[in-house]
């Protein structure tokens, strides 16, 4: 893994020499060593690097000259040499490479850090400071500079330096992100407390309102979220959507990072459109544990169109969650703004296993919609065969008309569903009322039924 990272790192350090903005190369076929450059490291061929730079350099190109440095320093396709970068670095500046220069005065600034070596395998005698080839505060054309990708990447070696350079901890991208929020967002504890020393704003926010915190949520990293909230980060921050942390970690589905956020939280807080965690939780998982933690504090919390975490788990037909809801006291009457309950969303979807354990906790099978509507006819109307069988119930009120004057019976003969027609005929449904447009369940049938139907209509 260390081998691995510290080849990631160097690799990171060969191709942060592409992105330097650098003075127009000599004329030495410019474009053609730098395509070939550009394709050598990012397959990783240092060699054909190094070789490429090395006769453009020789031609007097002070580009390749300051690239052709930096592999000396890093020993990356030649032999490690200190000595033959400062030249190379040397004659670049010669030729009015400002980097150059300016690296150049760096290195020859840097004494050899020594400590005392209590034995061999301890000693770091000569082992000179590192400092990154390229300027940590220079920006893509994101607006990302190396610090933040240093960041964002996890690679500390780099970062350590960056951050002694006095580089602006809190610079930010093109989309307000900062070092902070991009090292959250890609899961790097070590990056974020380093960050956090050197006072990165824990509760900085991109243009999206997202903070650190938001994307350690995110991300169900309990590290991260407890070296944010050890440092301050508000909790109850929102985003432009008004999405809190706690919504952020419900809506990944991480169980730990919901219940660390309840410590801190109130579970009700809800966004712009007035969802909850637990609407998040119930839409996006299917984590009981979840479900349960947030359940205990306001199960019957409704969002901006009356809807409640139950009414979501009907309409996505998730049996098992709306079980654990109605354990922890959701109430199945809650109807949304249309007058929608539950039990109506559930049947017109044809969700019949929700329908079933909803009729069995005692819904009411007969309310009514602002529209008319009944569960019964909108699971005639979602053509659901087994919802129906679980609501029909002798006594009640097949016949009952919605606004249109329509009854369950022709909603059964709309959707084509013979066998349907038959059930709410052996329930009492009668073919010969008619609707607002004078069209009775027979008279339909004619038009859209078959034959079997017709005859089923007819009592034949």
């Amino acid at each position: 893994m260390a081998r691995a990272r510290l080849l990631r790192t160097i690799h990171f350090l060969a191709v942060a020499l592409l992105a330097i903005a650098l003075p127009a190369p000599a004329p030495f076929a410019a474009g053609k060593f730098l395509a070939n450059f550009k394709k050598s490291v990012i397959k990783r061929d240092y060699a054909k690097s190094a070789s490429v730079l090395e006769t453009a350099a020789r031609a007097g190109n002070a580009d390749a000259q300051y690239r052709l440095a930096a592999l000396y320093r890093l020993g990356l396709g030649v032999a490690q040499s200190d000595s033959k970068a400062k030249s190379w670095l040397r004659q670049a500046a010669a030729r009015g490479n400002a980097n150059a220069a300016q690296l150049l005065t760096r290195l020859n600034a840097v004494s050899p850090v020594t400590t005392t070596a209590t034995s061999p395998a301890t000693s770091t005698t000569g082992v000179a400071e590192f400092i990154p080839p390229v300027d940590p505060g220079a920006k893509n054309s994101a607006g990302i500079t190396w610090l933040m990708r240093a960041a964002a990447r996890g690679q500390m070696r780099p970062l350590a330096a960056m951050l002694k350079s006095g580089t602006g901890v809190n610079q930010l991208a093109d989309d307000g992100s900062s070092a902070l929020i991009l090292a959250s967002k890609t899961a790097q504890p070590k990056a974020v407390s380093a960050l956090l020393q050197e006072g990165a704003v824990v509760d900085a926010q991109d243009r999206r309102g997202r903070t650190a915190m938001m994307f350690a949520a995110s991300s169900g990293n309990i590290e991260l979220v407890g070296l944010l909230a050890a440092a301050g980060a508000e909790a109850a921050k929102q985003d432009a959507n008004g999405a809190s942390a706690l919504i952020h970690a419900a809506k990944s589905c991480h169980a730990a990072a919901v219940a660390a956020l309840l410590q801190k939280l109130q579970p009700t807080l809800a966004d712009k459109f007035g969802q909850s965690p637990l609407h998040y939780a119930v839409r996006h998982c299917n984590d009981a544990q979840i479900i349960e933690t947030l359940a205990a504090n306001d199960v019957n919390a409704v969002d901006g169109r009356g809807r409640t975490a139950l009414w979501y788990a009907a309409s996505l037909g998730n049996a098992p969650l709306a079980g654990a809801l109605l354990a922890n006291g959701a109430d199945p009457e809650l109807a949304d703004e249309a007058g929608l309950s539950p039990l109506h969303i559930a049947a017109a979807r044809g969700q019949a296993e929700v329908v079933v354990r909803l009729v069995a906790v005692g819904a009411d099978r007969e309310a009514v919609a602002n529209t008319g509507d009944t569960p019964l006819m909108l699971a005639a109307a979602g053509k659901c065969q087994p919802c129906l069988a679980a609501l029909v119930r002798p006594g009640m009120p097949v016949n009952r008309k919605n606004v249109f004057g329509d009854t369950a019976l022709m909603f059964a003969v709309r959707s084509g569903g013979v066998d349907m027609v038959r059930l709410l005929i052996s329930a009492g449904a009668e073919p010969d009322i008619r609707n607002r447009r004078r069209d009775t369940a027979i008279k339909l049938a004619g038009r859209v039924g078959t034959a079997e139907m017709i005859s089923v209509l007819s009592g034949n």
